[in-house]
Formats: structure tokens, C-alpha cells, sequence
């Protein structure tokens, strides 16, 4: 069933969010230096293409926990918006390997890729970068493992939000982000 649009959207079958969530088996992080990324369109917010000189790096998480929120802010003497992009994960299990890989994230400046569930492949921290923001490690069963935020600085927030990468279509897309791996 279709609903009235007024923005100039077009309803295909009702208008709605698709699938919540995020795809915890399809994220790449690549330092914002090894990547160039164009600025999106202002009337789709695609991204349509990317360079990377560094391999993007797959990172995989547990489904539980996996997501991703972002804030807009109005600085109150200038006007100006400001956007703070979170990506929260968990690293299931205490180990060696899930320490180092969290030590390295220390420091950092990332553009992170990440699918929704929705088939949708997210840019996040293009123009100011993403770092390691918090670090929790648990060994109960609900927190079992290195629970990771990525996230700007209060010093350093995004000057625009998140942008959709979409290079002709969902399969061109995601043969690209593994390619550059």
C-alpha cells in the first residue's frame, strides 16, 4: 500500500524504514590518509566512487550490539551544524588477537564502510575521521569480549553526515570495498 509522499519522494510499496541494523560481517575501516573520497551528491547523498592507496582492513563483529547513530549539534554562537557519527561493536571473546586489533584502533584517524541490513552501504567519518572513543572489555556472558566505539572528538566533530556509497548497483558496490581489501 502506498502512502502520500510530499517531499518528491517516490512510494514504491509504503513508506517506512527497510531493514533495521547493520550487516556485523560487512565493514571495512581504512585510514582517512590511504582513501580520497568525493564530496556526495547534495540531492541523493550518494557517493558514487572512492580511491583507496591503503587496503581497506574487513572487520567483523557480533550481530549483538552492532550499530551505528549520529547527532547533529548547532554551535549556539555560530549557527554552524556539526555531526558526531558513533559505530559501536563487540569483539566476541577474550583473546590476544582481540586485544591487538583494539590497541591498533588507538590513535587512529578512519573512514569506516559498513552495510545496513537493508543492503545499503554507509561512508562514516569522511570528512573529520573516526577514532577509538571508548573500550570495554567484560568476561560475563552479555559483555564477554572487547566492546569497541568508534566516534570523533568533541574538537573534531564531522562537518556533514554519514553519505550512502553506491557504485552503479548493491553487487558493482560491495565488489569494489572487497577488491580494495
Amino acid at each position: 500500500m502506498a502512502c502520500d509522499v510530499t517531499t518528491g519522494r517516490a512510494a514504491t510499496s509504503g513508506c517506512g524504514a527497510t531493514k533495521a541494523g547493520l550487516d556485523e560481517l560487512k565493514t571495512w575501516i581504512v585510514d582517512r590518509s590511504g582513501i580520497t573520497l568525493a564530496s556526495p551528491s547534495a540531492t541523493t547523498g550518494l557517493l558514487t566512487t572512492f580511491t583507496a592507496s591503503d587496503p581497506l582492513l574487513p572487520w567483523a563483529f557480533s550481530d549483538r550490539g552492532f550499530s551505528f547513530n549520529e547527532v547533529m549539534t548547532t554551535d549556539a554562537n555560530t549557527g554552524a551544524h556539526t555531526h558526531k557519527p558513533v559505530l559501536t561493536g563487540r569483539l566476541i571473546g577474550l583473546s590476544g588477537q582481540n586485544r591487538a586489533d583494539t590497541e591498533k584502533l588507538k590513535g587512529t584517524n578512519l573512514v569506516a564502510f559498513t552495510m545496513t541490513k537493508g543492503l545499503k552501504f554507509l561512508v562514516i567519518g569522511r570528512t573529520s575521521g573516526l577514532g577509538l572513543d571508548t573500550n570495554e572489555a567484560g568476561s560475563q556472558a552479555e559483555n564477554l569480549g572487547e566492546l569497541i566505539t568508534l566516534s570523533t572528538t568533541e574538537n573534531n566533530p564531522e562537518s556533514e553526515k554519514y553519505c550512502e556509497l553506491l557504485m552503479t548497483d548493491y553487487a558493482t558496490t560491495l565488489a569494489a570495498l572487497v577488491a580494495a581489501q
